[in-house]
């Protein structure tokens, strides 16, 4: 764990010198190092439903830009319907549909070619999907941000981390980050977030999460699929970010901050 932790930093050190020297994206450098900081924490123990990767991270990194992304994510796991309060289902196993545990992280379990899909009647069509993981992923979706292999945790490919780093790559291309951080304000080192700039952030995100409005009062989606409402997405966020900035009054409390 700690070789782990001093060798990233030797490698974000060596990033920086590197962007500097080629004038290349430095704000993508820092950003990376910032989510190497903040995941390496959990690598040692991901912990099993009902507390997934997420929530560790949740509790071992308190800087304010974390604590806004990490309650966005959990509002994009609401939304797609794996995060919810008093299961005990692992949202990172979770398949869409029939909400079916997969057994094994080592890859999207439909990149298999003989793998089941799971199905439903949406309305009165029969309709099937590969969404699985957290974030609902599809595997052409999920293998494109693989692909990218740009510090990926060892082990199982599809993994709570990894698809954690997958949701955050993804976040960062489609400029929700941005969004996000630019609309943050702090007040005594507790961070929130303006509406205006979480409904951009949601708008940016939804090519990517089908459940997710593009505008607010959006509700067929970028897929003709049907949202959740932006109403109520801003409310989980607000929800989520209100437990993280708990956790943060703990931890400030305890190291008498």
């Amino acid at each position: 764990m700690e070789s782990k932790t001093l060798r990233n930093v030797s490698i974000c050190s060596t990033l920086r010198l590197w962007a500097s020297i080629h004038s290349t994206r430095p704000r993508l450098i820092v950003l990376t190092c910032l989510l190497l900081s903040a995941i390496a924490l959990v690598r040692a123990a991901v912990i099993e439903p009902p507390k997934p990767a997420i929530a560790q991270m949740a509790l071992t990194n308190n800087v304010p830009q974390w604590m806004i992304v990490r309650a966005f994510m959990r509002t994009v796991f609401v939304a797609e319907g794996t995060w919810y309060e008093g299961t005990k289902r692992n949202p990172y196993r979770t398949e869409v549909f029939t909400y079916n545990q997969i057994g094994d992280y080592s890859d999207h379990p439909h990149n298999n070619p003989n793998s089941r899909l799971p199905c439903a009647y949406i309305g009165s069509e029969w309709t099937c999907s590969a969404a699985t993981g957290a974030a609902q992923w599809m595997p052409d979706t999920w293998n494109r941000v693989r692909a990218l292999k740009r510090f990926w945790f060892d082990g199982k490919a599809f993994s709570p981390e990894n698809q954690d780093m997958a949701m955050l790559y993804e976040l960062e291309r489609v400029g929700s980050l941005r969004s996000l951080f630019s609309g943050m304000s702090l007040k005594n080192g507790v961070p929130s977030v303006n509406r205006r700039n979480f409904d951009v952030a949601m708008s940016q995100a939804a090519p990517v999460w089908a459940s997710l409005p593009r505008f607010r009062g959006d509700d067929s989606g970028a897929y003709g699929q049907g949202t959740r409402s932006s109403e109520k997405l801003w409310g989980v966020f607000q929800t989520e970010l209100a437990k993280e900035q708990q956790q943060w009054k703990s931890a400030s409390a305890k190291t008498g901050q």
